[in-house]
């Protein structure tokens, strides 16, 4: 931003320095703010320029005084900073809703993949549950099998001890059998 001296400004608005030093006392008796030097000497900008061209356009306007057309200027000024404030503020906003809009669309789709995440591994644990069951089913079948194995086979044990204490039986009844047998023929009985 460019700074202007007295005499820049006076040729630019074509008014004398004493006309300059007096619009821009009216103006600061408002609360108009002009940048300053080190000495305390105005240094005026573009938006100082635009100040006091309104000022002057407002006296050959209307006729009123220059402390009531410098009040109107510094009014104008502030509503047009309240204006550029709101529309600033509007534009920062909307810039806010926006990020969080973008900002809400990613944390749904980060949701929505981790829900995709989660019902997959829920499909696998219950498929490995399944899974689970089915080898639990069918070692509890294989062990109801061993287990009908075992009762046959101790049946099968308990027959065979009885078909040998049987055999033993008949073997001892055939000894002495074959004892009497050898008796008689020796004719010891």
């Amino acid at each position: 931003m460019s700074n202007f001296s007295h005499l820049d400004m006076q040729l630019a608005l074509g008014i004398q320095v004493s006309t300059l030093r007096k619009y821009a006392m009216a103006l600061e008796q408002h609360g108009y703010i002009f940048n300053k030097n080190n000495q305390g000497h105005r240094l005026y900008t573009e938006k100082d320029v635009d100040a006091f061209l309104r000022l002057i356009s407002y006296k050959k306007l209307n006729g009123m005084t220059i402390d009531r057309n410098a009040k109107a200027v510094v009014e104008w000024i502030r509503e047009s900073i309240a204006e550029d404030a709101m529309e600033n503020y509007f534009e920062r906003e909307q810039d806010t809703h926006s990020l969080m809009t973008m900002t809400l669309e990613g944390f749904v789709q980060l949701q929505s993949e981790h829900i995709k995440t989660q019902s997959k591994q829920l499909e696998n644990q219950e498929l490995i549950v399944n899974q689970q069951k089915e080898i639990s089913n069918n070692i509890m079948s294989a062990n109801n099998e061993l287990k009908k194995t075992l009762e046959r086979m101790n049946k099968l044990i308990v027959l065979q001890q009885e078909l040998i204490a049987r055999t033993l039986g008949e073997i001892e009844n055939s000894e002495e059998m074959v004892g009497i047998l050898t008796l008689k023929k020796k004719g010891i009985r």
